[in-house]
C-alpha cells in the first residue's frame, strides 16, 4: 500500500493558529471534565508582561514569516474569571486585528458581554447541566447574535448519564425564537501516554441523536457574513497529500486515519512556525505534547526575558517525536518525511 511521505498545505502561507490555555481555573466541577482544567494551579498571568511579550511574538511572525492573519483561541479553565481577559483581547484585537475566538462557559454578566464581547470573532459557549443558567446563556447568546459581526453558538455538552435533562435543555433553547446556532458535543476523555482522545460510552439511541451535532443553523445570510468576517473556519482546504508511488490527493484527515496514515514520527513538521499551544503555566508547545518545538529551547510566555530570546531564528520545522497526530489542527501542518 502507498505510504504519504509529504503534507502541503498553502492554507498555512498567511496564518499561524495559537492556542492559549489560559488558566486552569474554574468555577464550575463538571464531573466529566479533565481534572487539570479546573485544578487551580495556574490563576492569573501579569498583565504587563503577557501584552508586552505577545506584542514581540505577533511582530516575528507577521514580520518575518508573512502571517497576515493570527488565529488566537482563547481556552480554559474558564478564560472570562480573569479579571484582564478584557483588557487583553481589546489589546491584541486593536494592535494586532486578531481573529480571536474563545471556549466560554458564558457564566459572567450579560455587562461583562456587553463591554468586551465586540472584540471577539467566535464565541462557544459551552452548555453544562449541572451549572448553567438557560435563561441566562439565551440572553448572552441574543445580544451577540444582534451585533451581526461575531459568530454565536451554544453548545451543550452530552452527558450520557444525564441525558434527557441534556436533551431537555437542547430543546430549551431550540425553542427560543432567535436563530443562533445550536449544537451538541459528545464527551471526550485521554487514554494513554499520546493524550489520545475516546468517547465515552454512549448507546445507539444516543448516537443517532448525535448524528446531526449542529440542532439549529443560522439564517443563510448570516453564516454567508460570517464566512466573509472570517469568523468561521472554511471546510474546504488546498492542502494536498504526496505519497511514495509518486501520486498525489487532496487532503482528507479521516482517510488518514481510516488507512493508520497520521503516525509521523522522525517526520519535519512546520509547528511552531505555523500553529502553537500556550499552557496555562505559560510553556509554548504543540498540543500534540511535543515540547521541543524551537529547538532544544522550551520558551515561557510569561518569561520576563522572553523578548531577548525569542527570535526569528528559534522557528524551524520540527522533528516529530510523538507516535501518533490526533490534533485537527497539526494534523493538517505542512510536514515532509525525511530523507525523501
Amino acid at each position: 500500500m502507498k505510504k504519504p511521505i509529504e503534507i502541503v498545505n498553502k492554507d498555512f502561507d498567511e496564518y499561524v493558529v495559537i492556542q492559549y490555555a489560559l488558566t486552569n481555573v474554574c468555577n464550575y466541577k463538571c464531573e466529566y471534565c479533565w481534572p487539570q482544567s479546573h485544578i487551580g494551579t495556574s490563576r492569573w498571568p501579569d498583565y504587563d508582561t503577557i501584552c508586552k511579550n505577545f506584542d514581540h511574538l505577533f511582530f516575528i511572525y507577521k514580520t518575518y514569516f508573512n502571517k497576515k492573519i493570527i488565529k488566537f483561541n482563547i481556552l480554559g479553565g474558564e478564560p472570562t474569571l480573569w479579571p484582564r481577559l478584557g483588557d487583553f483581547v481589546k489589546f491584541i484585537h486593536s494592535k494586532h486585528n486578531c481573529r480571536i475566538s474563545m471556549s466560554t462557559n458564558g457564566s459572567r454578566t450579560l455587562r461583562w458581554w456587553k463591554t468586551y464581547s465586540e472584540y471577539f470573532n467566535d464565541i462557544q459557549i459551552s452548555v453544562h447541566h449541572k451549572d448553567c443558567n438557560v435563561q441566562h446563556i439565551k440572553e448572552i447568546a441574543d445580544y451577540i447574535y444582534s451585533k451581526d459581526t461575531i459568530m454565536i453558538a451554544a453548545v451543550v455538552m452530552m452527558d450520557p448519564s444525564k441525558w434527557e435533562k441534556c436533551v431537555n435543555i437542547v430543546n430549551q433553547l431550540l425553542d427560543h425564537p432567535n436563530q443562533w446556532m445550536v449544537k451538541t458535543k459528545t464527551l471526550t476523555q485521554s487514554e494513554g501516554d499520546e493524550s489520545s482522545m475516546i468517547n465515552v460510552d454512549y448507546n445507539k439511541e444516543h448516537m443517532d441523536y448525535l448524528a446531526n451535532k449542529i440542532k439549529r443553523f443560522p439564517p443563510d445570510e448570516y453564516i454567508k457574513k460570517m464566512k466573509e468576517y472570517g469568523n468561521i473556519e472554511q471546510n474546504k482546504t488546498s492542502a494536498i497529500v504526496k505519497y511514495d508511488d509518486g501520486s498525489e490527493d487532496s487532503y482528507k484527515t479521516f482517510i488518514l486515519y481510516e488507512n493508520k496514515n497520521n503516525s509521523f514520527l522522525g517526520w519535519h513538521c512546520n509547528i511552531g512556525k505555523d500553529s502553537f499551544t500556550i499552557k496555562e503555566d505559560g510553556r509554548i508547545e504543540g498540543a500534540c505534547g511535543e515540547t521541543n518545538i524551537y529547538g532544544d529551547t522550551i520558551f515561557n510566555i510569561f518569561d520576563k526575558d522572553f523578548v531577548e530570546k525569542f527570535t526569528p531564528k528559534t522557528i524551524a520545522p520540527v522533528t516529530c517525536s510523538r507516535m501518533f497526530c490526533g490534533c485537527s489542527v497539526e494534523i493538517r501542518l505542512p510536514k515532509r518525511k525525511k530523507d525523501v
